[in-house]
């Protein structure tokens, strides 16, 4: 199939990045046998942002040609829906687009992402000095064959390092969660953020709010072009009555979604929106935690400072200004993850059918249990307790069988991981791709 990409040569080059159109962090050379990071030029660009999204879509003898000056991108390979990517992909540059005219107006003379485009200070933490923001569009993801969408906030600079919107520290986690019921994960990950800004992963939530005004316009026509995949009103389980299911993950997205439902959103809450998304079809939705929350708690009792969310004094860790003390809420982090991909899966798979029927399905012990959160739980205890995270799968496994698969058996003090991380992964420690390059 040929795709018109409906754009010209010169707005293709805003919405693609290249490796000499971004700064510093994010202008990874690929390595000679090491990882694709972003090619130098745009054609380069298209093919790998064309190829990506069609490995994710489970497409297999792949070729892609781009020519850029003609605006067209020629793709062979074997599947379902090919032809799909000769609507969905304009479609999805035109959402691009609306975007892009956002960042214009975001980072002009007196707008919110004014003086961000540069290395700067923090905007939650100005003592610290944050990466330069980037405009970036949810490329790579699967296009066509996707089972449902996720409402996030912004993508972390690795995801632009890594040339990859799902290869991060929060995606890389959430995929091991719905790993557990569904295969592959990455078809339940697609990703549109409210604001489409690389930036720093932390210390940036602050200045990130403040752009979204610029950028309402484009999450909503982005969003309907990513929950109505071409294909989708001949999937049996759909038959044209309802969009894909759209969970909104973490407070902004939360906030975003509450504005345009007008209604309070909250983890833990779901609905069915009936022809707003698109009309005359429902869309089913449910609200979850930001996927890393529970992946900076710990188990009550371990004092240690990586578990201090108040202030941490050199010895104990005091309420601070906001009544934060003890990040001690992995478990039930871990059950509300659990319960909110569950229903997340199930909406995919009967789109049509009243939420309350997934209660059972969802409830614990049904389709996963204790045992499952201790394995997950004990992978995402906080990364920065080394003693205390078990750093591959296989220690998890060891730790919980020899727990009574309990994911905190005390709630008194730390239970390390340690034996089982020095025999399954001594060298593993769990870590994802950063714009330091592998």
């Amino acid at each position: 199939v040929t795709v018109q990409l409906g754009q010209p040569v010169d707005v293709l080059q805003q919405l693609y990045p290249t490796l000499g159109s971004v700064p510093p962090p994010y202008d990874l050379p690929t390595q000679p046998g090491g990882k694709v990071y972003l090619q130098p030029t745009l054609d380069g660009m298209i093919e790998l942002f064309t190829t990506s999204p069609l490995v994710a879509d489970q497409f297999t003898g792949i070729t892609v040609a781009s020519n850029s000056a003609a605006g067209t991108v020629s793709i062979t390979a074997t599947g379902c829906n090919l032809a799909d990517y000769a609507t969905q992909l304009p479609a999805f540059l035109a959402a691009g687009v609306t975007g892009l005219n956002g960042w214009k107006a975001c980072t002009a003379d007196g707008g919110a992402c004014a003086g961000k485009t540069v290395a700067h200070p923090c905007t939650n933490d100005p003592s610290q000095t944050c990466v330069p923001w980037v405009f970036f569009l949810p490329l790579g993801q699967p296009l066509v064959n996707h089972e449902g969408v996720m409402l996030l906030n912004y993508p972390p600079d690795d995801a632009l390092c890594a040339a990859d919107y799902q290869n991060n520290f929060t995606m890389n986690r959430w995929r091991q969660v719905l790993a557990w019921a569904v295969d592959p994960p990455v078809l339940w990950a697609n990703i549109v953020d409210i604001h489409p800004i690389a930036a720093s992963g932390s210390n940036e939530s602050s200045g990130i709010d403040a752009a979204g005004p610029y950028f309402t316009d484009y999450w909503q026509q982005m969003l309907r072009v990513v929950a109505d995949p071409p294909n989708l009103a001949t999937r049996s389980a759909y038959k044209g009555l309802a969009t894909l299911p759209v969970m909104p993950s973490g407070g902004p997205s939360h906030q975003a979604w509450s504005v345009f439902i007008e209604q309070p959103v909250s983890t833990g809450d779901m609905g069915k929106l009936d022809g707003k998304l698109t009309g005359g079809r429902t869309t089913a939705w449910v609200a979850t935690n930001h996927p890393d929350v529970a992946s900076y708690n710990c188990c009550p009792g371990d004092t240690s400072e990586a578990c201090c969310d108040g202030t941490w004094t050199g010895t104990t860790c005091e309420p601070n200004s906001s009544g934060y003390q003890w990040s001690w809420d992995l478990h039930p982090d871990e059950v509300s993850d659990f319960t909110g991909a569950c229903y997340f899966e199930n909406t995919s798979a009967n789109p049509t059918a009243p939420l309350g029927d997934f209660a059972l399905t969802c409830a614990r012990g049904i389709l996963w249990g204790e045992a499952t959160i201790c394995v997950q739980g004990r992978q995402d205890y906080t990364f920065q307790e080394a003693t205390a995270h078990c750093n591959c799968k296989e220690a998890a496994e060891a730790f919980c069988a020899s727990n009574g698969f309990s994911l905190c058996p005390s709630e008194t003090s730390l239970t390390p991981c340690s034996a089982e991380n020095a025999q399954f992964c001594p060298t593993q420690t769990n870590s994802w791709v950063t714009c330091a390059g592998d």
